[in-house]
């Protein structure tokens, strides 16, 4: 085996686990994965050549079927560049990254201060986890904001053989709520937002009921049940409002139907936090306290 051509494939995909783990932490939301797409990398020698010696897939599953190993800023001693025996199996960065900070409330950059393969703890440093033939790590990795460098925001990756995955953050991920929201049902709407976000779409559904019921409650003090609540608060709108705005009936029907049958309706959840938006949009238009 050429060690010029081991190292040219290791370098690739080391680039490409670097990049895919960046997108995975600005992008992406909790439980969300990303799965390495290696059909799309290319290498920069003599492709004819180096199938007559070995294949980049031979390379590539070779590199794969072991741990990989991220820069830690944190913990120089254990640099697995610094073991021999381990100078075949993928060293990859942690790319600093953009996103929010919770002590600042906006959008910062953020630079890596540790970064462990939290599996291995009282393990030596190349053991493997295996799991349905996949190799299995979990990084934990913290960020600290450029700006105020206050407290260190913590991110868990699940590796499963290519596949990347949000696993979990402390503090958990900041939910943009509209201003035109009500202050009194917000927490719903957080909820609602974060549980589709983490593929709990019947739970999201289910909150953004709940929202609607207990805001028409807010506004109809003498109402006996959430059916009741709704159509008191309906009977309050003016007829141009309710022929030119989303309904709450309507919304409140639908969200009881995908519940009762169980579905977690992905569209029924994006179309509602649209026509909710819309409609408390229209509140503000009309002037409705």
């Amino acid at each position: 085996m050429s060690d010029e051509k081991y190292l040219k494939v290791q370098k690739v995909l080391s680039e490409k686990v670097e990049e895919n783990i960046k997108n995975l932490l600005e992008s992406k939301h909790l439980y969300q994965s990303i799965q390495l797409d290696l059909k799309q990398m290319s290498f920069d020698f003599n492709e004819k050549l180096f199938k007559k010696l070995l294949t980049a897939t031979d390379i590539i599953n070779d590199i794969l079927s072991k741990n990989w190993y991220p820069n830690d800023p944190a913990n120089k001693s254990t640099d697995p560049f610094a073991f021999q025996s381990m100078q075949y199996e993928l060293h990859f960065n942690m790319s600093d990254i953009k996103c929010f900070c919770h002590q600042c409330e906006r959008i910062e950059a953020m630079n890596l201060k540790s970064c462990e393969n939290i599996l291995n703890r009282g393990y030596y440093l190349n053991h493997i986890h295996k799991l349905n033939n996949k190799i299995i790590q979990v990084f934990a990795a913290t960020y600290l904001c450029q700006s105020c460098k206050s407290i260190p925001e913590v991110f868990i990756i699940r590796r499963e053989g290519t596949k990347i995955t949000l696993s979990g953050r402390s503090p958990i991920e900041h939910i943009y709520v509209p201003k035109v929201i009500p202050k009194e049902v917000k927490k719903y709407y957080e909820g609602a937002l974060l549980a589709y976000q983490s593929g709990q779409t019947l739970a999201g559904n289910f909150l953004l009921r709940t929202l609607i019921e207990q805001f028409a409650y807010l506004k109809t003090k003498e109402a006996k049940s959430a059916d009741n609540a709704i159509d008191l608060y309906m009977d309050t709108l003016d007829e141009d409002f309710k022929n030119r705005f989303p309904s709450f009936r309507e919304l409140y029907s639908n969200l009881s139907s995908d519940i009762h049958s169980a579905k977690g309706s992905p569209a029924l959840f994006e179309e509602v936090m649209s026509e909710l938006v819309d409609h408390f949009e229209a509140r503000k238009v009309f002037k409705y306290n």
